[in-house]
Order: structure tokens, then sequence, then C-alpha cells
């Protein structure tokens, strides 16, 4: 089961500057607006970021730093928006497949043919481009796979909202 914890939320973003180092300025932003915002919220909050509302923490924020500049505030509530988002939609690693580790046997096993891959990219949202990767011969059972998968995590999704 996937934590929800603002710390797990701060480790996801570290490791998708390691996975992606062209977002470390992108990401860095995010994690200083989510310590700001996010740690002046309840413990609970913190616990399980899915119930925070951006608006509302953001309010939170703005009563615990009065002096803040209204430039600063709106940046923040934006990085914010991102940064939940990021997280929230992205896949629980725990539920990824694994490589399995095969020891090594006396005898060579046959090398097994990679199928030559295309890079599909899709712009779902203004700030969001999907990527996938599928076999040049994909097959409509294969494709009908992909499609199922992807229909059962919108709906796992929209059970958070």
């Amino acid at each position: 089961m996937k934590d929800y914890s603002l710390t797990a939320m701060l480790d996801f973003f570290q490791q998708l500057v390691k996975d992606a180092p062209e977002k470390d300025a992108l990401v860095r932003n995010w994690r200083t607006a989510c310590r700001s915002v996010i740690g002046c919220l309840p413990p609970a909050l913190q616990e399980d970021v899915r119930g925070i509302d951006p608006d509302e923490a953001m309010q939170t924020y703005k009563r615990a730093n009065p002096d803040s500049k209204e430039k600063t505030f709106k940046e923040y509530h934006r990085r914010l928006k991102q940064a939940l988002t990021e997280f929230l939609e992205a896949p629980d690693a725990s539920e990824a497949p694994r490589d399995i580790h095969v020891p090594e046997s006396t005898t060579a096993a046959p090398q097994k043919q990679v199928s030559k891959a295309q890079s599909i990219k899709v712009v779902l949202r203004t700030d969001f481009i999907a990527e996938l990767a599928v076999p040049f011969d994909i097959t409509e059972d294969e494709a009908s796979l992909m499609s199922r998968y992807l229909s059962l995590a919108a709906e796992g999704s929209s059970r958070l909202r």
C-alpha cells in the first residue's frame, strides 16, 4: 500500500530527480513549497496528503505567515497543486513489477530476443505529458490490456478525490 505522508512525498521527489535530473529545479521548488505549506497543516494531513485542499492549505499558510508576500503565496499555491498532482497520480512503486533474480546456471540459457519499442508521448494536460514505450508490433490484445490497465488506474484515482 502506498504511503501518502509528507515524508513519502518528499522522498518521491528525491527519486524523481534521480530518474530525471533535468527536473531538479522544478522539483526543488515543489519540495520547498510543500515543506513550507504542508508543514503548517495539522499532523493528520501531514501523514496523509490526499486530504489536502490546496486552497485551504494556502489560507492556513497565510495565517501562519502573515508577512509573506502575495507573489510568494501565489507561487507556493501553484507549486503545491503541481506537486500534489504529480505525487498522487504516480503509480505505487511497491506494486510495480520487480526484477526477479535468477541464479546463474551451469548451462547457458538461450538469448531472449527483445522487441524493438517505440516511444509515444501524449499530452494529457497542459502540465503533463504521458510517455509510453510499446513494441512496434503491438497486438490488439496487448493494446486492449494496456487500455484496461489505464482504465483501472483512472478508476482508482477517482476514488481518492
